[in-house]
Formats: structure tokens, C-alpha cells, sequence
């Protein structure tokens, strides 16, 4: 049987259609849209993205400025030739900015579209599983005042709602997957070992490491998106974000990584961190 999900803002019953009212149902789809299962999620993860990308932009252009600053101080003591060489630093570092900013921009529609596109398609497919049960020929929007339905035309917002979080359990097993790291993540980690990806043998380790040097290492995540990388000789900081099971540090501008850092999470918890990257699992344990 074919069913026909019916979205117009007036619709009034012809004689042929009202004579069958039983395979006719009404839905309030803004209604349904409005009260998504863990929307507010959805909502606090692209306020997250956005304060996260504002945050990155602004600490790129302080570094910029300080930057600039202190070339335009030591200008008259430098030769013209190092001079120039700092005006195209702080140009392409001005243009890596800019660049930066509107790939971040993309990066954000992108993520709310997909998530509207996502409820649609559970939403639809919420739709269609009720009305396939009930036998339904006609689901009928009825989210305007305007629309003209039956009275006795059955209302199946309830059944949809519920058929909808069976869908998201479902299709989504890790609904909360990059949520619960994004909690999990916060607070301070320190440098346990690094193991080789394959024979899984100790590469270095928290007590000493390559030479017997110090190794010290320690990770801080806060939750606007920040962070510090601190050793024993040096303090590196920046921004961080979560995709899937990724985690992203990008650096300030002028420090050691000008581009962003990609790490695998392989196992969180609330002792224990290991990340992936390169041929190596970096372990840490919470400090």
C-alpha cells in the first residue's frame, strides 16, 4: 500500500476522500520537530561549535597582532631585507587566518544541515512505520492554524513521537558517543607511555623516555574548548574539538604545529586516555 505523507498549509476533504476517514491521520510536524528527542543536544553541540570556532579565530588574530607589535618594534634594529621577509609573514599568516575562518564557517553549516537532514529522515521514517501499522492511506499535516481536518480525524503524534526514539535508539547506538567524550575528556592527563601500534612494546614512558630524559607531559581540557600542553620545557596551548572519535588540537599561532593535530580516541575513561596517531598509542592516565 502506498502512503501518502500530505504537507500543505490548507487542505479541505473531498466527499471521496472523507468517505474514507479511517485511513486518514493528522500530524503536527512542527510540533514534532520542536520536540525532537535530545534536541537540546543538537542545539548545545552547534552553540559548542560555533563558541569553539570564535574562541579559535579570536586567539589566532591576538597572536597576529602581538606578532605585529613586535616586529613594528624592532623594526628600525632589523635590515630591510628581514623586515620584508616579516611583512610576508604576518600577510600569509593574516591570509591562514582569514582561510581559516571560512573553512570553519563551512564546517559548521555543514554539521547543521546534516543535523536537520537527520531528523527529517527519522522523522519521515517515524511517519511511515506508524502509518504503515495503522493501515494509513494519507498523513496530513496539520502544524497551521490554517488548515481546515476533520475533528474526527485521528491525531498520531503520540504513536509517531514514540515510533521516532525507537528510531534514534536504533540507528543511533552512540548517540552520545562524541557528547560523552567531550565530557569525559575535561580535566588534566598525565603522559603514562607511548606503545608501538603493532608490537605493542614500550617506545617511552613517563619516568623517563628516549636518553632517560624527563617526559613529563601533561594534557588540560576545559570546556570552552581550550587547552594546554605542558612538559618540563615548554607550555604549548590552543583549541581542541571532538569529531566521531577524533580528537583535533590546534595550536596558537607562531607555536611549534601551525596545522591542526589529528589523534584517534581509542579508549576513554574516567582513569584512563589512549589516543592514536601515526604508528604509535599515546597513553595517559588521569592526574
Amino acid at each position: 500500500m502506498k502512503i501518502f505523507i500530505v504537507l500543505i498549509s490548507l487542505c479541505i476533504f473531498s466527499p471521496s476522500i472523507t468517505k474514507a476517514q479511517n485511513n486518514i491521520a493528522k500530524l503536527n510536524y512542527s510540533k514534532l520537530y520542536e520536540e525532537f528527542p535530545e534536541k537540546e543536544k543538537y542545539v548545545k553541540k552547534l552553540e559548542k561549535m560555533s563558541l569553539a570556532n570564535q574562541n579559535r579565530i579570536e586567539d589566532l588574530y591576538s597572536s597576529l597582532n602581538t606578532m605585529a607589535k613586535d616586529y613594528e618594534k624592532e623594526a628600525d634594529l632589523k635590515s630591510d631585507e628581514i623586515n620584508e621577509s616579516r611583512m610576508k609573514e604576518l600577510k600569509d599568516s593574516r591570509d591562514y587566518i582569514e582561510k581559516t575562518a571560512q573553512t570553519m564557517a563551512v564546517e559548521f553549516e555543514d554539521e547543521q544541515t546534516k543535523i536537520i537532514n537527520m531528523m527529517r529522515d527519522n522523522i519521515k521514517s517515524a511517519v511511515l512505520e506508524v502509518a504503515k501499522n495503522e493501515n494509513l492511506d494519507f498523513v496530513i499535516d496539520s502544524s497551521s492554524e490554517n488548515n481546515i481536518i476533520k475533528s474526527e480525524c485521528r491525531n498520531i503524534y503520540n504513536e509517531v513521537l514514540t515510533e521516532l526514539k525507537k528510531i534514534m535508539v536504533k540507528t543511533n547506538p552512540a548517540n552520545t558517543f562524541s557528547d560523552s567524550y567531550s565530557e569525559l575528556i575535561l580535566g588534566q592527563w598525565e603522559f603514562e607511555k607511548e606503545l608501538h601500534y603493532k608490537s605493542k612494546e614500550v617506545v617511552q614512558s613517563g619516568n623517563g623516555g628516549f636518553f632517560g630524559e624527563s617526559k613529563t607531559k601533561i594534557y588540560s581540557f576545559t570546556n570552552d574548548g581550550k587547552y594546554t600542553y605542558k612538559t618540563d620545557s615548554y607550555l604549548y596551548e590552543g583549541n581542541y574539538e571532538i569529531k566521531n572519535d577524533y580528537l583535533i588540537l590546534t595550536q596558537k599561532l607562531g607555536q611549534k604545529y601551525d596545522q591542526p593535530r589529528k589523534y584517534k580516541i581509542k579508549e576513554i575513561s574516567e582513569d584512563m586516555l589512549t589516543l592514536y596517531r601515526g604508528e604509535s598509542y599515546f597513553v595517559y592516565k588521569r592526574k
